[in-house]
């Protein structure tokens, strides 16, 4: 289960590229990624991190998710459907679960000591952010994961921290190249694009297209994680 934070959210955070020209764009309905944006609203407002569920961390009822959006019970379930088909969400016997939640939220998180201070001493001396660094490499990550999932899929979370080690292991902007590479050889998986850099980082980086691309060891569907 995850972890409880009590407050409710006032705000989340919606990556705005992605979510006009994302796979959500194609993925889902007009009507469906209404209920959707819906859905993140409600999974912040929620006592639990990117959980739709109740204080006891129990799952709501299919039909009150669909009052408490202001939408059909038969709408909601096509969403939800489409939602777990594309590793979006999960769902088990503690409620739906919003995937890579605490990656795309975990400036919320981390802000709120920082809020929490400022209102408790509403002109406190201007002093340096020593965490100002991690908003950089924050800013880094988001951008690869919304270039990774417009290009190529939707990340699961095992996808999400090997892509995390990549973004750390490789210069900056090689990434970005290889998840280029791999689409226009129509291979869209995380390992094909770990093979272009591995080769890269053994060979030399290469902007023209190989006389053989780099062998596939997979697909998306299955490196997918049932959760």
């Amino acid at each position: 289960m995850t972890e409880r934070t009590g407050p409710r959210r006032t705000w989340i955070k919606l990556y705005c590229y992605q979510r006009l020209h994302g796979s959500m764009a194609y993925d889902l309905e007009e009507a469906e990624q209404s209920v959707w944006d819906k859905l993140l609203c409600m999974a912040g407002l929620c006592a639990f991190e990117g959980a739709i569920c109740n204080n006891d961390g129990k799952p709501f009822p299919h039909s009150f998710i669909a009052h408490e959006l202001h939408t059909s019970e038969e709408l909601l379930e096509t969403t939800l459907s489409k939602c777990k088909e594309e590793g979006r969400i999960t769902e088990d016997e503690t409620g739906i679960h919003i995937t890579n939640w605490t990656a795309y939220q975990s400036e919320y998180a981390r802000q709120k000591p920082y809020r929490k201070k400022k209102k408790a001493e509403p002109e406190p001396e201007p002093i340096k952010d020593p965490s100002l660094k991690d908003d950089i490499v924050d800013a880094k990550l988001a951008k690869k994961v919304s270039y990774f999932e417009s290009n190529i899929g939707m990340l699961s979370p095992s996808l999400f921290e090997r892509l995390k080690d990549i973004a750390d292991t490789y210069p900056e902007g090689w990434f970005e190249k290889a998840v280029d590479e791999a689409a226009a050889y129509g291979k869209r998986n995380l390992k094909y694009i770990e093979a272009i850099l591995e080769r890269w980082q053994a060979e030399g980086i290469s902007t023209t297209k190989p006389e053989t691309p780099p062998a596939e060891e997979g697909t998306v569907e299955e490196m997918k994680v049932e959760e």
